[in-house]
């Protein structure tokens, strides 16, 4: 796990994508931390960013990961904001040169 993190941060960002994993078992699901937390900038309010790439990324799925993603918070309180893409979206993402996407691949911790 990523190391600017707090013990509570790191268990929280454990807990989500034991979730997504548990909720889709059948998909490989990869999970990056980026943005101020990777970067160690995060304070105190900052929120967890996190990409979770799978085969799928559909309305459904997101919607059903951004739920789970809630459902973390109200247990931890440390607030998970997931960027769900599937790998042919983030491929997509990568080749429209985006910056975000530099972002992540620059500052980005595999967790």
């Amino acid at each position: 796990m990523a190391g600017p993190l707090t013990e509570p941060e790191r268990d929280a960002l454990a807990l989500f994508l034991r979730r997504v994993r548990d909720t889709f078992p059948h998909e490989e699901v990869v999970g990056t931390l980026f943005g101020s937390r990777a970067r160690g900038e995060g304070r105190p309010d900052s929120d967890l960013d996190v990409l979770v790439v799978m085969r799928t990324d559909d309305l459904p799925v997101r919607r059903h990961i951004f739920d789970l993603a809630y459902e973390v918070f109200l247990q931890t309180d440390v607030f998970v904001s997931p960027l769900v893409l599937s790998r042919d979206g983030l491929a997509t993402l990568k080749r429209s040169g985006r910056r975000l996407v530099r972002d992540i691949e620059r500052d980005g911790v595999a967790v």
